[in-house]
């Protein structure tokens, strides 16, 4: 099973905004984690133009990227007393792993396992096209197992 059969969208925010302003945006879309850009978010089509609705967009990797994710605010706003007005270039991971999308996800387990990370952001020739966790992987685990069942002995 590749990546990209298991991997979901990604939010991506500017790292001089405050961790209040992010936790909203991470509580009004019901996930964990944002990745973090120091300076303007570049979208564009997969045929190289400005995004329209008929047109998935993709996000350009930047150069300079990072991640805020629950956990972040948690150790360092939260437990240190921290005012949520904090930037949060100052509380993100700035270690980011990527992993590409045609990869095996029992690659990514082994990425997730070597570095103890939770996240890993997918990318395509170059650009991120969404984000992968060690939930996404566990839940595809019974597939996998399925697959390889029906790989070597021909049936389910």
């Amino acid at each position: 099973m590749k990546v990209k059969e298991i991997m979901h969208g990604v939010t991506m925010i500017n790292s001089d905004m405050s961790v209040l302003e992010a936790t909203k945006i991470m509580s009004g879309k019901d996930i964990g984690s944002v990745l973090v850009k120091a300076g303007e978010i570049s979208t564009m089509s997969k045929k190289g133009e400005e995004c329209s609705s008929q047109d998935p967009c993709f996000l350009q990797k930047p150069e300079k990227i990072g991640i805020l994710t629950e956990r972040d605010i948690l150790k360092k706003i939260v437990a240190k007393n921290k005012s949520l007005d904090t930037k949060v270039s100052e509380v993100m991971t700035n270690n980011v792993l990527t992993i590409d999308s045609e990869a095996d996800v029992e690659e990514a387990s082994e990425i997730f396992n070597k570095h103890q990370v939770r996240r890993l952001v997918v990318t395509e020739r170059g650009n991120i096209v969404g984000i992968i966790t060690t939930r996404n992987v566990a839940k595809s685990l019974p597939y996998i197992y399925l697959q390889r069942r029906k790989e070597y002995t021909g049936s389910i």
